[in-house]
């Protein structure tokens, strides 16, 4: 470990690389920065102060606050309680190491029942 770095990114950078611990804390903090984020821009965009989305959700302005600044990760049922708020979906996809929150009219909701198999072709009623 070097006793001075150029920048910010040059210890972060050889910190993960040293340190799996410290890299899996880094990529937890920076997911709940960007869901954080993904939910202050939809907010945004609907033209909604925190209040006011606090008061259709349900929930604490200052508790919204601090999950759009990325310092609470919410429960999911506060989580589900915002997004419906909101009228959006979230999309999680670890794979590629993405988060999104759209609006709920932008894909069609999938007829997907809990513990069903996802397979093509008619679905039991």
């Amino acid at each position: 470990m070097k006793d001075n770095y150029q920048t910010l990114d040059d210890f972060l950078q050889e910190e993960t690389q040293r340190d799996p611990a410290f890299a899996a804390a880094l990529t937890e903090v920076h997911h709940d920065d960007q869901l954080g984020a993904e939910l202050a821009m939809m907010r945004e965009r609907q033209g909604l102060t925190q209040r006011e989305l606090a008061e259709r959700a349900g929930i604490s302005q200052p508790m919204l606050n601090r999950i759009e600044r990325g310092n609470q990760t919410p429960k999911i049922s506060t989580l589900w309680k915002i997004l419906r708020a909101l009228q959006a979906y979230l999309h999680l996809d670890p794979l590629r190491d993405e988060i999104s929150v759209a609006p709920s009219n932008a894909i069609p909701a999938p007829d997907v029942r809990l513990g069903a198999p996802v397979l093509p072709g008619p679905q039991p009623q």
